[in-house]
């Protein structure tokens, strides 16, 4: 049986095709697809740094400022947390003014749901230079850079040695999950 020619170009010219279309698929730039097909984001897995903000206190106004910071973020929600508080307890880089006390240290921090549970070593009630304004400062330097940096968390609850505390020096109520408060950043 002789196959006739027109068939058969037929045929190899949709393989020719298939197989120039493939090719150029393969090599085409761009992200690499995951297992469901779906582009991976540049490094994956690995930290890529991103643009925060942290809220330090303006020394010429009795404000928040942010501070626009460049920082490694990789993980989950938690993870992410963790890394801007730490970066937030480091101090500014500009000339902000820290509202967290010298020496304050997390001793934990769980998720719940849309809250983080931040839970303070006593140091900083202890340390806490007071007022009002001071007190306002810290609590919301806190509560900012996480709900406003970190789209998983709407809410922050504060502890002090694995308790509730009312207040973290005297003024502001703490006994209740905080949200941002920008009527305090200028």
């Amino acid at each position: 049986m002789k196959l006739s020619p027109i068939p058969v170009l037929v045929i190899g010219i949709v393989l020719v095709a298939t197989a120039f279309w493939a090719g150029i698929r393969i090599s085409a730039p761009g992200p690499e697809p995951s297992v469901t097909g779906h582009p991976l984001p540049p490094e994956s897995g690995r930290p890529h740094r991103e643009s925060i903000y942290l809220y330090f206190v303006n020394p010429a106004s009795e404000f928040l400022s942010a501070e626009t910071r460049e920082i490694p973020l990789a993980g989950n929600a938690r993870e992410r947390a963790r890394t801007i508080l730490e970066a937030l307890i480091t101090g500014p880089s500009g000339n902000g003014v820290s509202p967290i006390p010298d020496g304050t240290r997390l001793l934990a921090l769980y998720m719940e749901n849309d809250m983080i549970i931040l839970d303070f070593h006593p140091d900083i009630r202890e340390k806490h230079p007071g007022g009002s304004h001071g007190e306002l400062h810290t609590i919301y330097a806190l509560v900012n850079s996480l709900v406003l940096n970190v789209p998983e968390i709407r809410k922050v609850k504060i502890l002090i040695a694995g308790q509730e505390q009312d207040t973290l020096a005297g003024h502001i109520d703490i006994r209740h999950p905080l949200t941002a408060n920008m009527m305090i950043v200028r």
